[in-house]
Formats: structure tokens, C-alpha cells, sequence
């Protein structure tokens, strides 16, 4: 497992690199997306951070705290943080997210985050700040992107 902000480094360089630069906003969706990929195909969690039911989606506080200066606006320099070695199969997950999320923006991101029934709109019906459980998470990313765990 990662630290948080050293996958959201991850995401946001690859951004810069390619002239696509992403908000708080778009961050936590990519890094929910990326963690919940992770999970469905690996069964474990790409990051140490649990994300949390926030009232406009699931959120990594630990990454919102890092990068909430920047508000709405692109995110143009990373944190200081440590450095990674990201095995093939993690590699291939990042960079499959990254292909699919780089176009779309914060928002509709979130309209696919926060579709009924999703580990987000679970959590959230339990109460703000409520931790999104790893468990209803994988299931949800096997069943939607009809994934089959690396260990069959």
C-alpha cells in the first residue's frame, strides 16, 4: 500500500506532463477510481488512506488537507513526499485510470461516483466523514466494470 499524497504526485505529474492539469476535485476522484481498481483487481487497497463519504463525494483527507490551497484551481506542482517503486501490475492499474479519467473533469467524475447505490451513496446515507468500506468497494468496481481478480 501507498501513502495517499504519493499517488496523488503520481496523478498529478502525469497531468502536468501532459498539459492536463487537475483540481482537488478531479484528484480525489482519480485517486477513488485508482484505489477501487486497485481493490478489484488486486483485492487489496492501492492506498494506506481510507477514503471517506464527504457531502460532494468521496474524499482522502489526508490529500484534501495537502492540496486545499489550490481551490478550484489546476494543480501545478506536487507535494514533497517520498519517492515510489510501483510493481508492473500497480503500474498498469495507474495507467489504465489515468486513460480513462484524463479527458473528464471533476464533475463528471463525480456523476459516476456518486451514482445511487455506489459505496459513496452508501457511506453518505450513514452520515458525512463516514469511511467507505474497502469490502463494498471492490464488489462494486468488479460488478460495474465486470473485472476478474488477478488470483483466478
Amino acid at each position: 500500500m501507498f501513502n495517499a499524497t504519493d499517488i496523488a504526485n503520481y496523478f498529478i505529474n502525469l497531468g502536468i506532463v501532459n498539459d492536463i492539469p487537475l483540481t482537488n476535485m478531479k484528484l480525489q476522484k482519480v485517486l477513488y477510481i485508482a484505489n477501487g481498481i486497485h481493490l478489484a483487481v488486486k483485492g487489496e487497497q492501492l492506498l494506506k488512506d481510507v477514503p471517506e463519504a464527504w457531502k460532494y463525494g468521496p474524499v482522502f483527507p489526508s490529500v484534501y488537507d495537502r492540496f486545499k490551497s489550490w481551490g478550484n484551481q489546476p494543480i501545478n506542482r506536487p507535494q514533497p513526499s517520498g519517492n515510489i517503486v510501483l510493481e508492473s501490475g500497480t503500474q498498469e492499474i495507474l495507467s489504465i485510470v489515468w486513460e480513462i479519467t484524463k479527458e473528464l473533469d471533476g464533475i463528471k467524475l463525480a456523476n459516476w461516483t456518486h451514482k445511487p447505490e455506489s459505496p459513496w451513496d452508501v457511506s453518505i446515507k450513514k452520515g458525512n466523514n463516514t469511511p467507505i468500506d474497502s469490502e463494498e468497494t471492490k464488489t462494486y468496481f468488479r460488478d460495474t466494470f465486470n473485472i476478474i481478480p488477478d488470483n483466478h
